[in-house]
């Protein structure tokens, strides 16, 4: 190709590889170079071609966007992300309405494709207007998605669930849990509970919707079997349940066998039984019976 080594393009493989395009002229722009399809792929310390890789380097497309409210009602987040790669480097701009006023949007410390809007207001009926603009040097897409607080409201998953069995009851599991930790005012916003469970033996779950407590008491488990048990919430008014909390595993109360309390020796000598370990229910017999043999 030209004179060039050509324009940087990604860091491939932790810093062991990087792209580099071999088709601009020396002195060329990037874009000029971004255009082309063949790139190389070069050692990191001489930049000795290893192998070409083809790819074809585009415009970026519509970014998939959803938000969701997992703190309400102090706000939502919104995330973002692309079905097909770019291969070069790609911003995202993010503006937020409601009520044809521009909010306030807070990048994730996390999460490079995410942020933060806190709510203006409770129980609104405008709805919120998320726009999300895909850029890089050879052009720039959108998406754009409307929706009402009340239809991303949905929490995450209660926490800190135990199964507990019942002491002399072998058909009981004593479950409880906690609200989710994210979720800031349980008084005013109180959610309910979905509970299922099942013994590992079978397949279909058994289902239990709860008001605003957080413990049940299963009261038909198989008696000695393993059983699995999740719990999901929501909001008692409005939004979608919960994924499934953390997995816990429980086996209903199971009868210790009863201890041995009494032995019987026997005195190989004289085939008499020894009456010192005896159990004084048994003590008349056994006089009467080593009076007879007398």
């Amino acid at each position: 190709s030209g004179g060039g080594e050509g324009s940087f393009l990604s860091e491939i493989a932790a810093g062991t590889l990087y792209m580099y395009c071999m088709g601009g002229n020396e002195g060329g722009g990037g874009d000029e170079c971004m255009q082309h399809s063949l790139i190389y792929l070069h050692t990191l310390v001489d930049r000795r071609p290893v192998c070409p890789v083809f790819v074809s380097l585009v415009p970026p497309r519509e970014p998939t966007v959803t938000c969701r409210s997992n703190t309400y009602p102090k706000g939502f987040y919104c995330s973002w992300h692309q079905l097909h790669p770019t291969y070069i480097p790609t911003t995202f701009e993010v503006d937020v309405q409601h009520n044809q006023r521009l909010l306030d949007v807070q990048k994730d410390a996390v999460h490079k494709n995410r942020c933060h809007v806190r709510f203006p207001e409770v129980f609104s009926s405008f709805p919120y207007k998320v726009n999300v603009t895909a850029v890089n040097s050879l052009g720039k897409a959108f998406t754009t998605i409307s929706f009402e607080e009340s239809s991303i409201v949905k929490p995450d998953p209660p926490e800190r669930v135990t199964a507990t069995p019942i002491r002399l009851n072998a058909r009981r599991l004593e479950v409880s849990w906690h609200s989710p930790a994210t979720w800031p005012d349980i008084d005013n916003f109180p959610l309910k509970y979905f509970l299922r469970y099942r013994p590992l033996i079978r397949e279909q779950w058994q289902h239990v919707e709860l008001s605003d407590s957080t413990s049940h008491t299963i009261t038909d488990a198989y008696a000695g079997k393993e059983y699995i048990i999740q719990v999901a919430a929501k909001d008692t008014e409005i939004g979608t349940w919960s994924d499934w909390s953390v997995a816990v595993h429980a086996t209903p109360w199971i009868e210790d066998p009863l201890p041995i309390t009494s032995t019987t020796e026997v005195d190989v000598s004289t085939g008499r039984p020894d009456l010192k370990l005896c159990h004084p229910l048994f003590m008349p017999k056994l006089v009467n019976y080593q009076r007879a043999d007398l």
